[in-house]
This record gives structure tokens, C-alpha cells and sequence, in this order.
């Protein structure tokens, strides 16, 4: 019989073990750059689906960073069960500006926004006096050079917000909480809401920021509240405040990816915004919640269409979302501050 010294086989084991162990630190990295190869993909796609669109915009010049939030009336995406409340594309074509809010996030944390209301009377360069709101049917860009050129607001990116898919994006994070004042109807919208703080689905919030012929419940009668009707601004604010809590991802794949494409379908971004703007964004709405936001005050001319104008307050709370008295190089002309529109 063949005698091994004892050594000769602890090596054998040694060197067994060790291909053994290199084998497995092999399929452990192959594992894990698959994962991150499917991740890159995967976030690439999610990336590729969000819709951009070509704006020149004029920049805060470095007074925190400046988002422009549009909220748009298109109708070519909203439901067919949701068609008799707003009205299908064909009855409504092209879109407007429902909503209009300006959000500037300083490094520090700190969150101001501005409500802008879609009927004031703004100024382009070099044209004539134009209705916030049609002014989307020339592109996002047109609304932020509108806002440069009337009130010296410089922004950095924009998003327009689809309120069609915002109505999935709130029944994804189960609902979000509103505290109306009172109990408000809109026969229009299809809004019924009972006044104080109340967890609602996606249909009742797109009804809650859209609703634009609110009544109020007084005893046992409806009453008219055009004050209540014109606060849109602040009732989308309201909604956004609440998704912006809401809209956390986890650790239940399946959730987040529909959570990332339902926000996908919900926004249309500048082409100038990088991932790392998007993320910036998506924080600068979480601090909404504890944010200070103001409407900017405007005296309404009620008509066939209605207008309104600055009042002259209007200034100061430009300033107090700004955080400085000197507008942007771009900006530094306002028409409207400066009276000259």
C-alpha cells in the first residue's frame, strides 16, 4: 500500500477548498452584476419613458433652484369613465394651464412655493398681453418666459403634470390626506367632499384640484363659493403636498415599479433635466409639506373670460419666493413689476 504523508492531503483539502470558494466569489459577482446591469436597464427604460420638451428657459441665476409645475387640462389621456366630468378630447382639444405653481428649493432644505392663477394677464418678450393659461398651447416654455418677462421669476426645469395620471398615482400610495374648510360640491368636476382632514382616492383628488364651480353646504342649502372656486392653486398644492409624503419607495419591487410608471405617465420634464434634477425635484415636493406657500394676490374680473392683474402686494411675495429684490440678468425688465406692461 501507497502511504501519503499527512501533509500532502491537508493540501489537497486546502487547495479543493480554495477552488471551492473561488467558484462561489465567481457566481456571487456574476449574481450581483447581473442585478446591476438589470437595474441600470431597467432605470434607463423608466428614464426614456418620462416625455421631455424643448424650453429656453432663463435660469434663477443661483438662488436655489427654481422649478416651474404646470398642471395641464389635456383631455386625450383622462379615462372614458372620466370623460362625462371633464369632457373627451374631441369636445376640449389641445390643452391649457389648470395649474400653475412655482417651487424654489434653497440648498439648505428650505421650500417656498408660489400659486400663479391660470386667468392673470401676462406679458412674452416682445408680445402683447396673453391669458396664463392658453399660453401652454405654445409649450411649457412659453409660461416660463411669460413668468421672466411679466414677473421676473427665472426658472431652471420645468414639469408639466398630466392630472389624468396623477388620479393613479394617488390610488398607488393609497390615497392622500386634504382637510377642505368646508363641505364642498361641485356638480361638474363630480367633487362631494365633507368638510376637516379625510383620506381621498384618485378620482375624488382629481375632482378636488379641478373643481372649478364649487358650492358650499350652508344648512340644508347649496351655496356658490366663487372664493372657494378660485382656490385651485392651493387645493393642487394641497394634493401635491400629499404625494409628495406618500410617494416612498421601499423594498416590494413590484410597488415601486408601478409607482415609477405611474409617475412616468404622469409628468413631461425640460430636455435639459438630468437624472440627479429629477431626484432634486421629487425632494423639493416631498418638502412641500412643510413648506411656505403663498398665492400671488391678483385682483379677478369675472366674464365670459375671466382675467385678473397683479395687485400691489403682488411684488413682495415674488420676493419672498425668490429670497432677493433683483431679478435673474434674464429677468431683469419685468413688465409688471416695473409698470411698463
Amino acid at each position: 500500500m501507497l502511504l501519503v504523508p499527512r501533509h500532502v492531503h491537508v493540501l489537497a483539502g486546502e487547495v479543493h477548498g480554495d477552488r471551492i470558494l473561488t467558484t462561489r466569489r465567481r457566481r456571487s459577482a456574476l449574481l450581483v452584476g447581473a442585478i446591476v446591469a438589470a437595474g441600470l436597464i431597467y432605470g434607463l427604460t423608466i428614464w426614456v419613458r418620462i416625455d421631455r420638451v424643448d424650453a429656453d428657459l432663463a435660469g434663477s441665476a443661483g438662488r436655489g433652484t427654481t422649478y416651474l409645475l404646470i398642471g395641464s387640462d389635456r383631455r386625450a389621456d383622462i379615462a372614458e369613465a372620466d370623460r362625462p366630468r371633464f369632457g373627451s378630447a374631441d369636445e376640449v382639444p389641445g390643452e391649457r394651464a389648470d395649474i400653475v405653481i412655482v417651487v424654489n428649493a434653497l440648498a439648505d432644505g428650505t421650500v417656498r412655493a408660489l400659486s400663479i392663477p391660470r386667468d392673470l394677464v401676462l406679458f412674452r418678450q416682445d408680445r402683447g398681453p396673453e391669458r396664463l393659461a392658453p399660453l401652454l398651447g405654445d409649450g411649457p416654455g412659453a409660461i416660463a418666459d411669460a413668468l421672466c418677462n411679466s414677473l421676473g421669476i427665472g426658472v431652471d426645469h420645468l414639469a408639466v403634470i398630466h392630472f389624468s395620471g396623477i388620479d393613479d398615482l394617488v390610488d398607488l400610495t393609497d390615497g392622500v390626506v386634504i382637510e377642505p374648510s368646508g363641505t364642498f360640491l361641485d356638480r361638474q368636476s363630480g367633487l362631494l367632499v365633507k368638510a376637516g382632514r379625510q383620506r381621498v382616492d384618485g378620482r375624488t383628488a382629481l375632482a378636488y384640484v379641478r373643481a372649478r364651480h364649487i358650492e358650499r353646504r350652508e344648512g340644508d342649502n347649496w351655496l356658490p363659493d366663487p372664493e372657494e372656486s378660485a382656490r385651485r392653486g392651493d387645493r393642487a398644492l394641497e394634493v401635491l403636498r400629499g404625494l409628495g409624503s406618500a410617494v416612498e419607495l421601499g423594498w416590494n419591487p413590484w410597488h415601486d415599479h408601478r409607482i415609477a410608471w405611474a409617475v412616468t405617465d404622469a409628468v413631461t420634464v425640460d430636455d435639459d433635466m438630468g437624472i440627479g434634477d429629477m431626484m432634486s425635484l421629487a425632494e423639493a415636493v416631498r418638502g412641500l409639506r412643510g413648506a411656505s406657500v403663498e398665492s400671488l394676490p391678483v385682483l379677478v374680473r369675472n366674464g365670459d373670460v375671466p382675467t385678473a392683474s397683479i395687485t400691489a402686494s403682488a411684488p413682495a411675495a415674488v420676493q419672498r419666493l425668490t429670497g432677493t429684490e433683483e431679478p435673474p440678468p434674464a429677468c431683469s425688465t419685468p413688465t409688471l413689476l416695473s409698470g411698463t406692461g
